[in-house]
């Protein structure tokens, strides 16, 4: 068979507990219902909480360390390696699908009615083809992950638009709340707090390299009115856009530069 039901397990695992390094010869899914904590999958650090699921392709090492008491449902299955694509990594089920797909899968093994051992089999082919299907939605949640650059990138290049960052939070699958804690554990700075920064440093680059009025570069930084800009510009920087001007065209001998 070219899917296989291998094992099936749910425990809680208490806090500050930690399972070393080992493999399996099998595809594994780790859910975390709930607690939180951090798994190390191959080379690639994770931080998982309520709601989160690990993908771990045969052979990869891989460790678990509990921060709080952590209820979770693991699943081992094989399955040819032409048949799905499926990434590894850990990943939000933004939906509770896969959850409900593991539950439906446990009580199946629990009640051993008839049969069960090939409606295993086939309940894992439902759930192997839902992880390739969200493989494109899920957002990996990884330390220094390519969707967290990624995000940091659009940013860097689109700043000086109008930008509703829970939208975008939300089209990564999460609540900004989350998300904006995922950033800053990340760049150590919020999301918000980052736009404002690249959007002071491109009007501080302005003010001195071209005689723009404070109203254009205010518009060309990303801030939607002058007086915006001339408030959170002298809460960042300790002076109005214009002194700054002026204190960085005075030239080394105190004349006042042309």
């Amino acid at each position: 068979m070219r899917l296989k039901f291998e094992f099936l397990y749910r425990s809680l695992r208490g806090k500050q507990t930690y399972i070393s390094h080992h493999t399996h010869h099998c595809f594994e899914v780790v859910y975390y219902i709930n607690g939180n904590g951090s798994t190390e999958i191959g080379n690639t650090k994770y931080r998982f909480g309520a709601g989160s699921f690990c993908l771990i392709r045969p052979g990869t090492l891989h460790d678990e360390r509990r921060i709080q008491d952590t209820d979770v449902i693991f699943v081992g299955f094989t399955c040819e390696e032409e048949l799905l694509e499926l990434e590894e990594g850990l990943f939000q089920d933004k939906d509770s699908t896969i959850l409900s797909l593991l539950e439906s899968l446990y009580d199946e093994y629990t009640s051993k009615k008839a049969h069960y051992s090939l409606m295993l089999d086939f309940m894992i082919g439902r759930l192997a083809v839902e992880l390739s299907r969200q493989k494109h939605e899920l957002w990996s949640m990884r330390t220094g992950g390519k969707k967290l650059v990624t995000f940091q990138r659009y940013i860097d290049n689109h700043f000086h638009e109008k930008l509703n960052l829970s939208d975008m939070a939300e089209n990564f699958g999460y609540s900004y709340d989350r998300f904006r804690h995922l950033f800053k554990e990340e760049f150590g700075i919020s999301p918000q707090q980052y736009v404002l920064t690249k959007r002071i440093a491109n009007s501080c680059e302005l003010l001195v390299k071209t005689d723009l009025s404070v109203l254009d570069i205010a518009s060309r930084s990303g801030f939607s009115t002058d007086a915006q800009f001339c408030k959170l510009f002298k809460r960042e920087i300790g002076i109005p856009p214009r002194q700054y001007r002026a204190n960085k065209r005075v030239v080394p001998d105190g004349r006042s530069g042309s």
